[in-house]
């Protein structure tokens, strides 16, 4: 058995054929080790003609009484290669998947499995006896769990996987995510392919990313770091990242970049910072004296960004500047021209716009209108531009004179690939046809736009937001405004656990109470359901769940979609009390310097409550706190902090009234 890759089933083949041809085995190393022997890697050798005795159920309820997630990744599990390996080809994904899968097995069922070879297994029951006994020292061997409970932990799973690199990729990580040096200049290093290094480098980022999306609490506070400030290496450190903290602090950077929000707020930052270098670099004192970054950002309602706004001059003029203790103090020396364009390059903006209206105008010509397809293979930088001038035009940032010219050109403001309220309208009569009745349900596999439409406009309904017009309309074509027959919901004999039936029950309770069935993943009042909740939903897209437990758990309007953002969500609306606190009002403008992404935030639940996206208990919540629906006048980052300094301005002048010095509503 010492043979590498050379399982028990192929040894004993092996055995027998030496056997047959020699009279017996010459060799004592391919003599058969019996069943209690220890082979050379101390793993004890166990009995082969009894099962393991450990079910799927015994296992899937020993993770629900140690509150182990029933979704935590087989990649954060610690198993030999050959079971992850086993694992991705038969896409168990999950924890509760692979315990489902394998659990009953014994030794023998393990051996039979290719490519599968004595210590893989070993691990594998060891694992299995580790959740029956509930020893945490012993699960610690296989999971990530926190030191003084059975939590799994964000830290150890970032060790985890700074250690299973190896020497060269972690060099390569090293020099490409923390030096930013090019794929070219690492490929010449390393001797290897500009394609390979790109590819450890993705694969590592995305390991990252499924770890944070995971661990949400921490990441939301990882996050709140890094908006203040991109060097997260002393967080990670006291937190417990001990392999690599430097590293993983700039993958988290990275990740964070790249996220929607993440992109935002660059943005956002950089026109804020090309303001401040205006400003910094006509400043007298930056010629003299210097100028106290710290307090230039307080100035200017924005003291947290004060390490960024540092990090983007050292960047970019660098030359320029030197930077002594916050303390930035300007050479004699003149601005490059990139520089200037950087700072007073407004009119780059206009030119590329000219550019790339000219090319539209084209596309116009050629195809006979001005609606480019979003992906468009043939041009896609025009393609995401178009968008870009839907979505400005919409959030009313696009001049008279920009919108006249593409109105001209007959540019469509809503994108074609979305379609038309009348499109939908049209598939609800063709399913009429088809069916004989508009009784769509709300989860339509068939069409799920046509579902989510059904959904949308009974949900408009019922809040008295669809118009009288809109209604006539489906009343005229017959549509159902009850998503179909509900039947009366009884726990039959088909839920053989008990268990699941003490777990629908409460949801029913969750449900009556807050008016849907989405548990939060970590709902502190009841985190058994939580995780019972999150389990249904990895059973039922991997096939696993009953089709009556389907039934039951849809009749009760049961959504298969997790609901990851909750938790998110109540962290924004906890910053937007404390906002209307300080302010007096939840009218947050889109570019808020004190928090960016409050701001984007208050834009998104307008957006989403327009499109029917916000739950009943978040609208609830929203209007119990005096959120306008409508946003007031716009304001820049200048106005907001002007609005401020008269509001203080004001306390000590009883004899004029709030409208008269510029108050907002």
């Amino acid at each position: 058995m010492g043979m590498r890759n050379c399982g028990k089933k192929t040894h004993s083949e092996l055995s027998a054929v030496v056997y047959e041809f020699s009279g017996g085995p010459r060799d004592s190393q391919l003599a058969f080790v019996g069943s209690n022997a220890t082979d050379q890697n101390n793993w004890k050798d166990i009995q082969n003609s009894e099962p393991l005795g450990v079910t799927a159920d015994e296992l899937l309820e020993a993770i629900e009484r140690l509150q182990i997630p029933y979704g935590l990744p087989t990649e954060l599990i610690r198993l030999p290669t050959r079971i992850r390996n086993w694992c991705k080809s038969r896409e168990w994904n999950t924890l509760g998947q692979f315990l489902h899968s394998t659990g009953g097995m014994g030794l023998n069922d393990l051996l039979a499995v290719d490519n599968i070879g004595r210590k893989s297994a070993a691990e594998v029951l060891g694992f299995f006896d580790a959740l029956r006994t509930q020893q945490l020292a012993d699960l610690r061997i296989f999971l990530p769990l926190s030191a003084n409970s059975s939590s799994v932990s964000l830290h150890e799973a970032l060790n985890d996987l700074i250690v299973s690199l190896d020497t060269r990729d972690l060099r390569i990580l090293e020099m490409r995510v923390i030096d930013g040096a090019s794929l070219e200049t690492i490929g010449h290093h390393f001797r290897c392919t500009r394609e390979l290094v790109r590819q450890v480098e993705d694969r590592f980022l995305q390991d990252v990313k499924r770890i944070l999306d995971w661990f949400s609490d921490e990441r939301i506070e990882l996050w709140q770091t890094w908006e203040t400030t991109d060097n997260l290496a002393l967080l990670l450190s006291e937190k417990g990242v001990a392999h690599g903290p430097v590293l993983v602090a700039a993958a988290v950077s990275t990740v964070f970049e790249k996220s929607p929000e993440g992109v935002l707020l660059n943005e956002h930052w950089q026109e804020t910072f090309r303001e401040w270098g205006r400003e910094l670099m006509a400043s007298e004192s930056n010629l003299s004296g210097g100028v106290d970054l710290s307090q230039f950002a307080k100035n200017r309602g924005a003291q947290d960004l004060a390490c960024r706004f540092q990090a983007w001059l050292e960047m970019h003029f660098g030359d320029g500047l030197s930077v002594v203790g916050g303390v930035a103090i300007r050479t004699p020396k003149k601005l490059m021209a990139d520089q200037r364009t950087l700072l007073y390059g407004a009119e780059n903006y206009v030119l590329r716009w000219r550019a790339l209206y000219e090319r539209l105008k084209q596309f116009c010509a050629d195809h006979g209108d001005a609606d480019v397809p979003s992906g468009w293979k043939a041009d896609r930088q025009l393609a995401v531009w178009v968008s870009n001038q839907r979505e400005r035009k919409k959030k009313g940032a696009m001049s008279e004179e920009e919108f006249a010219l593409l109105d001209e050109l007959g540019l469509t403001w809503k994108s074609r690939d979305v379609g038309t309220w009348e499109d939908r309208l049209a598939e609800v009569a063709a399913f009429k046809a088809r069916h004989g009745h508009c009784e769509i349900p709300s989860i339509f596999s068939e069409n799920p736009k046509l579902g989510r439409f059904a959904n949308t406009m009974r949900t408009q309904k019922n809040r008295g937001t669809l118009s009288a017009e809109r209604i006539a309309k489906l009343d005229s074509i017959g549509f159902a405004w009850a998503s179909g027959k509900r039947a009366r919901v009884e726990l039959g004999e088909q839920m053989v656990s008990k268990s699941w039936k003490t777990r629908f029950v409460e949801l029913l309770a969750y449900k009556q109470t807050h008016g849907d069935c989405d548990v939060p993943a970590k709902w502190e009042q009841n985190e058994r359901l939580a995780n019972w909740v999150s389990m249904q939903r990895q059973m039922k897209k991997r096939g696993l769940l009953p089709e009556e437990r389907v039934k039951l758990l849809e009749e009760i309007g049961f959504n298969w979609r997790a609901d990851r953002e909750r938790q998110s969500w109540n962290v924004r609306y906890e910053d937007l009390m404390e906002f209307k606190e300080l302010h007096g009002h939840c009218d947050v403008p889109l570019r808020y310097s004190v928090n960016p992404s409050l701001g984007v935030w208050v834009a998104n639940q307008r957006y989403n409550k327009k499109r029917g996206k916000l739950s009943i208990e978040q609208e609830r919540m929203l209007n119990l706190a005096g959120f306008p629906w409508q946003a007031g006048p716009k304001k820049t980052v200048w106005e907001g902090i002007s609005i401020e300094a008269k509001r203080g301005t004001a306390a000590g002048r009883n004899d004029q009234k709030p409208e008269q010095i510029g108050f907002g509503d």
